[in-house]
């Protein structure tokens, strides 16, 4: 994974955020990561980061 500096719309948040990674071509802001990897399965977020990793999951499968 690289680390991202240009200011990019999160795939999660959609947030206009000029930091954060690039997985499979798609943006997740450094706020969404720090979530997205200190979430537990308990959390009534985990459902939607579980989705927006599909998503980019099935675009680089397509």
């Amino acid at each position: 994974m690289q680390q991202w500096t240009d200011t990019t719309e999160c795939i999660v948040c959609h947030s206009i955020k000029p930091e954060g990674i690039r997985i499979c071509g798609e943006f997740i802001c450094i706020d969404c990561e720090q979530a997205i990897v200190h979430t537990s399965v308990d959390d009534p977020e985990y459902p939607l980061y579980v989705e927006c990793m599909k998503k980019i999951w099935i675009s680089a499968l397509s």
